[in-house]
């Protein structure tokens, strides 16, 4: 037998013998008294505690084949060939202890993500890839493992959106009669924010109000389809347990129908809650962790753009307002009908608007410095940059395959109203002070 050839730390095999051989694994570190590998013939992550390191299951995670090649031996007793998968498990354990503390913040799952230095992306669906179209072998990747997982609705084959597509979402959006301007564009550019959450530092929210009846729904709807498998649609408040099961460590944007004010509703609180978290949580943040019947503590984080929609918005409290956009529809435009997408036709546009916007990653990141510059300029704090900024910058990755210049961001920005925005924090800001200011009097 030969136990070094055991697939090491970095990934690669420890002993040429195993160069083009499947199977395998990655050791990624322990927790508690489990050990946590990378499976290259199931490509997931699995954690395996000692009483599971059997022979069947060492055989499921490592490959039956990898197994038998290289840690079967001679019994001297029985004068046979046998899997000696004791040692097998003791150089597993062995090999994740030297790799030091497993957290689930080293995986990443479906999804589009940043590279360590936040010059390219990885998009993590039915296959791994840059998003420069080059296709990687799944894996540890600048310290992060990038398992199997579904689609994500396009792939580097996917053909990019058209000058046609784009006008053809745009005058959707563009059918409703809007309170303020730039409404159709941010929209644009939240359904950008919605496909790559975790490649932002800030996530921002809308809040889309108008009368019943208006087609809030439909907006909902056509944002759905475009998104495909990177969307969570629902209707009303929600609470923390059905988001901790539907949206946990995942990059799934929030799509909430009927989403109506009620303080009295536990849901209405937890929603915001969850949206605030998701607003700038950090990768590396464990987010909200809570025991677990193990014994090991579970970590729940949330990086999900919030897209919701009611009559009755409320008032929301300064936290909250800071992260998210407010707008309002009027009404319809007279032959409104007439563009609307069908369920068909968005779900076609979406993965191609997708391959776009992954494209012009480079276009987004520089539009927002100099984005988020110009509102500041303009009389806006950070957070308000930080909020509409991605929104603006999103937008202009998607029309156009240069920066935004500083006329460029002078004109988006005094477009979408910024004035509004800052009126809006204001008079939720009195609306929370009042009760205050009463009861100190």
């Amino acid at each position: 037998m030969n136990n070094t050839n055991v697939i090491g730390l970095d990934g690669m095999p420890l002993n040429a013998s195993c160069d083009n051989q499947e199977g395998g694994y990655i050791a990624l570190g322990y927790n508690g008294n489990c050990s946590y590998v990378y499976s290259r013939i199931q490509e997931r992550v699995v954690g395996i505690r000692p009483t599971h390191m059997n022979e069947m299951n060492l055989k499921t995670i490592c490959g039956a084949d990898w197994c038998e090649k290289n840690w079967t031996e001679f019994h001297p007793v029985k004068e046979e060939m046998f899997f000696n998968h004791k040692a097998l498990a003791t150089q597993v354990i062995r090999d994740c202890q030297a790799a030091g503390m497993f957290v689930e913040t080293q995986e990443r799952k479906l999804g589009v993500w940043a590279s360590q230095d936040g010059g390219s992306l990885y998009i993590n669906g039915d296959t791994l890839w840059r998003n420069d179209g080059v296709e990687i072998k799944r894996g540890f990747i600048d310290g992060k493992v990038y398992p199997k997982c579904g689609g994500v609705g396009f792939n580097a084959e996917t053909e990019i959106a058209t000058q046609e597509d784009i006008d053809r979402v745009m005058a959707s959006f563009n059918s409703y009669e809007w309170q303020g301007e730039m409404v159709p564009e941010m929209l644009l550019g939240w359904f950008v924010c919605a496909l790559m959450p975790t490649a932002l530092e800030r996530r921002p929210h809308i809040y889309f109000t108008g009368p019943a009846g208006i087609g809030k729904t439909t907006i909902l709807d056509t944002m759905n389809y475009l998104l495909g498998p990177l969307a969570f649609k629902s209707s009303g408040p929600q609470r923390m347990a059905g988001l901790y099961q539907s949206l946990m460590n995942t990059p799934r944007a929030v799509i909430l129908d009927e989403f109506e004010a009620d303080h009295a509703n536990r849901g209405w609180a937890e929603t915001l809650e969850i949206a605030r978290i998701s607003y700038s949580l950090p990768e590396d943040d464990h987010g909200i962790v809570r025991g677990s019947p193990t014994g090991t503590a579970k970590s729940y984080r949330f990086y999900a753009p919030f897209l919701a929609a009611g009559i009755v918005p409320g008032k929301f409290q300064a936290a909250d307002l800071s992260r998210w956009v407010i707008v309002e529809a009027k009404g319809r435009k007279p032959g409104a009908e007439a563009t609307r997408i069908s369920e068909r036709e968005a779900r076609a546009i979406g993965p191609r608007l997708a391959a776009l916007a992954v494209r012009r990653w480079s276009v987004l990141q520089a539009s927002l410095e100099t984005i988020r510059e110009t509102i500041q300029l303009r009389g806006g704090d950070a957070r308000l940059a930080d909020t509409v900024g991605p929104l603006m910058a999103g937008y202009w990755a998607l029309v156009s395959d240069k920066p935004a210049t500083a006329d460029d961001a002078a004109t988006l920005v005094g477009l979408c109203g910024l004035a509004k925005h800052l009126k809006q924090r204001e008079e939720n800001l009195l609306f929370e002070l009042v009760p205050c200011i009463l009861q100190a009097d």
